[in-house]
């Protein structure tokens, strides 16, 4: 794609520059707490919950009372992620044909592609 060169005006481009400089500095602050987020997640997800869960589970504790409210160990039951091969193993089931398969799967990837335009910081 061509763009036609542009003469900016210095007042559009000193605005721009300054809301670059505070993307910059917005974009920097997001990632550090966003990196101590995670940090926190993980010991929360990985090393403190599977402990309290276990002994919640083992002694049946259902839930427990604390200063900072209620916390209760619930129990979920997901499926897992569709996959291609799920997915046409599954229609194979039911359409014993491997050529309308292969057609029905064609058909589910020929899906329309949107873009979208998006900044990112590359270090």
């Amino acid at each position: 794609m061509m763009y036609e060169q542009v003469e900016i005006p210095t007042s559009e481009l000193i605005h721009f520059k300054e809301q670059v400089k505070k993307w910059i500095t917005y974009n920097k602050d997001i990632c550090e707490h966003e990196k101590k987020i995670r940090d926190l997640k993980k010991i929360r997800n990985k090393e403190l919950e599977p402990h309290i869960t276990e002994f919640m589970n083992k002694y049946n504790i259902k839930d427990l009372n604390t200063e900072n409210g209620k916390i209760k160990c619930a129990t979920r039951n997901t499926r897992e992620g569709l996959t291609k091969k799920n997915i046409q193993n599954n229609i194979f089931d039911v359409i014993k044909d491997q050529t309308l398969v292969d057609n029905i799967m064609e058909k589910l990837e020929n899906r329309p592609i949107k873009t979208t335009y998006k900044l990112q910081m590359k270090n």
